[in-house]
């Protein structure tokens, strides 16, 4: 043991001075080294490095020693250039270059990591500096000595005798809070990323990593990107561009067409967010993976709100069509909300061309995407892509022609839609959408037949088939159903979509049921009777928004029309009507109303506005019967039409009203301006004739006539007028003027306004009071020496009663009330009170009137004696009071 201990004092004693000795070397080496570092000198030898390795100008403003993760230089506001005439591209506050310690311990100074602290970067379409910045960093991974190091650094190497000559050879490069800045052109608008964090590391056995996150915009206004890739085999190309790559990519709300604008492209709207991975080579083909959401997308006119896809290959720049899954969600709502869900499809991208094939998926729960193809071409361009796409689907209508309606509700098409609710049946849709430029308006074009289709109103069945495009409808043969009848229309509808339509249809229809027709016009105007049509109609709406111009043939057969609201409804038992445009004519080869059969013609001068004149045949009318003034009288508050003119001609061969029976009725009726003007050549009715002119205007009711009766049977006239008389009988005749202010009280006198002039021949007064109180008086006071006779039981038989009336304010007044008979004559003059019943007249009475006018037949002297005996025997009353029961009084002569 003693002896171990000398030979440890001895060694210790030999070796203590090499161990100092050493010591002191380290301790200077390691002084040198950091004397070295910490210079100008190798700092701008360490610039000449990166410079060569970089292929590009590097300078720096100071540098010192470093201990920032490591030992190694910081080097102070570095600035990259692609020449000295040109601005940096690279800017940095502070860029860190970290030695190798394992490199150190054998004398050696290689740096193998860079770290730059909030870098400032600038990038344009047309520079290659950058690119060949990458190229270099990936060529020089795992190298120790740059090729083409230029001849300073390596004279500074040999002085240094190449032990402390500093060598780079990268691993990882790492950039923290930096800023990219992009432009298309230097001038355009640049893209800036920011918050940007990014490494380029070098793993033995594992190639080249790449990581990459940045906010797109200030702050990630438009969004966020990050990305990772690996190349194991990185070093086996010559070329950037011919490494293969895979890796992993997440954008998350990225706002794609404000990005394609500041990357000089012009882009669909929406938001995108992808999570996937990839693998492929700088130019391409790429393949994509993954899974992809989009929302608030417009592309043209077509709308999407979410949507959601699964690629399980997608090609950039490639051959090869691979296939994609779309589980999830895309809601369109050009289509009216409801889901659109596709199932499988190929897609490529190459060459700037996005094509799409064999897609298939659903709409909704109950219709089918059959076949999709399409494609995007000029995807970057400035002006926007180009798209084509063709779709087949087999629609369900209830569901999906429903959702557009609904939609639509309170758009221009609500007047049209009001039609088609309740949809049902299928229709297979093909259809193509074009736009030259994604900023356009799509053109389109396609195809849909329907398959036992049917709306509401009973379209029960709606078949054929209609292409469609932007600019036009157009059908062959499409087959509508509506109830138990069928149409035909074939024809085309031009900018159909717009305020102003144009249109060329031709509807072809065979015994179409009343019934089925009826919600089609306006309501109580055609009255379900089973009836039919038949006939053939063409529709032509100009381009310039004119007035529809229509024509055709229609035969009616057994329809009923409520036409007059005083008019019992009519049927048309057999009748055609025929028109081109704005005139036609018809014919009812035999028509029903309630009262008689009838036959007639016509002619349509024109629809707008309506000018028709009318004739009709009876041979039997019953007026009463036709008439229907029991009608609703319900307040109208619909605009009256002013333009409205109907010329109306009506002949009867016997006509009814009531007790009234007229033969040979010639009628004739001018309807214009919201009045009626009548007029009766001549009619025979009550043994005698009828004739005179009337104006009616209906809207307040009033009624102007100017009648004119000879020789009418007095007691059947006035019977069949309702107001039966059995005082008075006799033939009446006369005329006059009068006006009614409510012709609904026509037989209230005391409403008139009036001028008549009557005479009745030949007939018999009753016992009325007047005569009565008359005669009285008369036989109370005799006549001279004569004895007057009583009043017949039976009445008072005359020859002639006449007078003038003028009729106004409730009162009749008469100057010349006149009654001729055997055996006296009554004349009168004063006023009758219609509304009370009351009567003020004077009265002059000669009782021997038959004598006098029997003297005044004789020759010569006659009239004169017969004038004389009338001053002698004639006597004044007034006759006053009630019509029931007068007064009479006798005047003095």
């Amino acid at each position: 043991e003693g002896f171990i201990l000398t030979i440890r004092h001895h060694l210790w004693r030999w070796l203590r001075f090499p161990l100092a000795i050493a010591a002191a070397l380290l301790v200077g080496l390691l002084v040198e080294i950091v004397w070295l570092l910490s210079g100008q000198r190798y700092q701008h030898l360490l610039t000449q490095h990166l410079s060569a390795l970089l292929g590009a100008e590097v300078s720096v403003v100071s540098s010192r020693l470093s201990l920032h993760h490591g030992l190694g230089i910081q080097l102070d506001t570095v600035a990259v250039q692609d020449g000295a005439d040109s601005a940096p591209f690279f800017t940095a506050d502070r860029l860190h270059v970290l030695l190798d310690i394992s490199s150190l311990l054998h004398g050696r100074l290689l740096f193998r990591r860079v770290d730059c602290t909030k870098p400032r970067i600038r990038l344009f379409e047309q520079g290659g500096a950058q690119v060949r910045l990458l190229d270099r960093l990936l060529a020089t991974q795992g190298k120790t000595e740059p090729a083409d190091l230029p001849a300073p650094a390596r004279q500074t190497g040999q002085w240094l005798g190449g032990w402390l000559s500093p060598r780079l050879a990268l691993q990882l490069v790492r950039l923290h809070g930096g800023e990219i800045t992009y432009g298309a052109t230097p001038k355009g608008e640049p893209l800036v990323l920011t918050h940007t964090d990014a490494s380029l590391e070098y793993a033995t056995g594992e190639g080249v990593i790449v990581g990459f996150r940045a906010a797109l915009g200030q702050d990630g206004a438009m969004g966020q990107i990050a990305l990772w890739a690996s190349t194991p085999t990185w070093d086996t190309y010559d070329a950037l561009y011919q490494i293969e790559w895979q890796g992993e990519v997440h954008l998350s709300s990225l706002l794609v067409q404000p990005l394609g604008r500041l990357l000089g492209a012009e882009w669909p709207q929406m938001r995108l967010d992808l999570s996937g991975s990839y693998q492929g080579k700088w130019a391409g083909p790429v393949e994509l993976a993954g899974e992809m959401k989009i929302g608030d997308a417009r592309v043209g006119s077509v709308r999407v709100s979410e949507g959601k896809a699964r690629l399980t290959k997608l090609l950039w720049s490639g051959q090869a069509k691979a296939p994609f899954a779309l589980p999830s969600l895309l809601r369109a709502l050009v289509v009216g909300n409801l889901p659109v869900i596709l199932h499988k499809g190929e897609i490529s991208l190459r060459d700037e061309e996005l094509t799409a094939s064999k897609i298939a998926g659903t709409y909704g729960t109950k219709s089918q995407i059959t076949e999709g193809a399409g494609t995007l071409r000029r995807l970057f361009a400035s002006d926007g892509p180009a798209l084509d796409l063709r779709l087949v689907a087999d629609l369900d209508l209830e569901e999906g022609v429903g959702s557009f309606l609904a939609a639509h509700s309170e758009t221009e098409l609500a007047g049209f839609s009001q039609h088609l609710t309740q949809p049902r049946g299928r229709a297979l849709v093909r259809l193509g959408l074009q736009a030259p430029r994604l900023r356009e308006a799509l053109n389109y074009d396609g195809e849909v037949a329907f398959q036992q289709a049917g709306f509401h109103l009973d379209v029960t069945d709606l078949s054929g088939s209609v292409r469609l495009n932007k600019e036009a409808l157009t059908t062959d043969a499409l087959t509508l159903k509506v109830g138990q009848s069928w149409l035909k229309v074939k024809g085309s509808v031009h900018d159909y979509l717009a305020s102003q339509r144009s249109a060329d249809l031709h509807l072809a229809f065979t015994a179409v049921r009343d019934q089925d027709l009826a919600p089609f016009l306006p309501q109580g105007l055609l009255l379900p009777q089973g009836g039919a049509l038949s006939g053939q109609v063409g529709v032509v709406l100009p381009a310039q928004g004119g007035e529809v111009q229509t024509n055709g043939r229609v035969v009616l057969s057994q329809i009923t029309l409520d036409l007059l609201s005083f008019l019992q409804p009519i049927e048309v038992v057999n009748g055609e009507v025929t028109w081109q445009g704005q005139s036609g004519t018809f014919v009812v080869k035999q028509g029903r109303l309630p009262g008689g059969d009838f036959s007639g013609r016509g002619q349509l001068r024109s629809f707008t506005p309506l000018n028709i004149e009318v004739s009709a045949d009876f041979a039997d009318l019953n007026l009463e019967s036709a008439l229907a003034f029991d009608k609703s009288t319900a307040e109208d508050t619909s605009p009256k039409d002013t333009t409205l003119v109907v010329r109306a001609d009506l002949t009867c061969g016997r006509l009814t009203y009531k007790t009234l029976r007229a033969e040979d009725l010639h009628l004739s009726c001018h309807w214009h301006g919201r009045q009626a003007d009548l007029r009766i050549p001549e009619a025979k009715a009550e043994g005698g004739t009828i004739q005179g002119e009337a104006v009616l205007w209906p809207d307040i009711d009033a009624l102007f006539l100017t009648p004119q009766l000879t020789n009418v049977n007095l007691p059947r006239f006035f019977s069949a007028l309702g107001i039966p008389t059995d005082v008075l009988t006799g033939t009446l005749s006369g005329e006059g003027k009068i006006y009614m202010p409510n012709w609904h009280e026509w037989d209230s006198l005391a409403r008139w306004d009036a001028l008549l002039s009557l005479a009745v021949a030949d007939g018999v007064a009753q016992r009325l009071p007047i005569l009565v109180r008359l005669w009285s008086v008369l036989s109370l006071q005799g006549l001279l020496s004569f004895q007057f006779p009583s009043l017949p039981n039976e009445g008072l038989a005359f020859s002639s009663l006449t007078g003038d009336f003028a009729v106004g304010k409730g009162l009749a007044v008469t100057k010349n009330l006149s009654l001729n008979s055997s055996a006296v004559r009554i004349d009168a003059h004063g006023e009758i009170d219609l509304a009370r019943r009351v009567v003020n007249l004077k009265t002059a009475l000669v009782p021997l009137h038959g004598i006098t006018s029997s003297v005044a037949k004789v020759p010569l002297a006659g009239e004169f004696l017969a004038r004389g005996a009338d001053l002698v025997t004639t006597l004044t009353f007034r006759v006053s009071g009630p019509y029931d029961d007068p007064t009479v009084t006798p005047l003095p002569w």
